[in-house]
């Protein structure tokens, strides 16, 4: 069997692995009666590839250089599949689930956390030293909080990602995925309260 067949066929059952794991989130979520879109059928219903993209840059990341996970601000057509709960917590930060086409076997479970209109006027007035003073605060708040961070910009709005990712095939169950959301909720709402607080 030559090597492109092998890879084509890895590819498939990567594909297959990660559309199992995406249908067996959403039956979880319908179970915990959470609302959810999915943004996976989307993409793949349009010739489109950047349907729904959410046309994020980078600004900065985690400094955590172990394994480097999948970060959380890239364009749904880059995912295997992409599924939103939105106002998920009493901030209305939304949570986006998603596995990578680089990292398909890693599930990553994100609060977007998006600046206010005034913290976000705020932010854009300050000097590029004030800036990396306010890019580091957050990344020592989000360690201390034990949370991944990636900071991106969408529609001129500054948006924190605090999140955590699964590795472990043994925690794709019902429990462990639904109380790893409950988590980054949490954590979502500590970075809204964080943000008001401090800035």
């Amino acid at each position: 069997m030559s090597a492109k067949v092998e890879d084509e066929k890895e590819k498939e059952m990567e594909y297959l692995d990660a559309r199992r794991l995406q249908n067996n989130i959403e039956r979880w979520l319908i179970h915990e009666n959470y609302k959810f879109l999915n943004l996976s059928s989307k993409i793949e219903e349009s010739n489109n590839p950047g349907v729904e993209a959410d046309n994020s840059t980078n600004i900065d990341t985690s400094e955590d250089t172990a394994t480097p996970p999948p970060q959380p601000a890239v364009k749904p057509h880059e995912n295997l599949f992409t599924i939103i709960i939105k106002r998920a917590d009493i901030y209305g930060n939304q949570i986006k689930m998603f596995c990578t086409r680089q990292y398909p076997d890693t599930l990553v479970i994100e609060s977007t956390v998006p600046l206010k209109n005034n913290q976000n006027a705020r932010y854009l007035r300050l000097n590029d030293t004030q800036k990396e003073n306010f890019v580091k605060k957050i990344y020592d708040f989000c360690k201390s909080i034990q949370a991944r961070t990636k900071i991106s910009r969408q529609n001129g709005k500054l948006i924190i990602g605090v999140f955590v990712t699964i590795q472990d095939q043994e925690m794709f169950n019902q429990k462990d995925v639904i109380d790893t959301v409950t988590l980054v909720i949490e954590k979502g709402e500590k970075m809204s309260r964080f943000l008001l607080k401090t800035f």
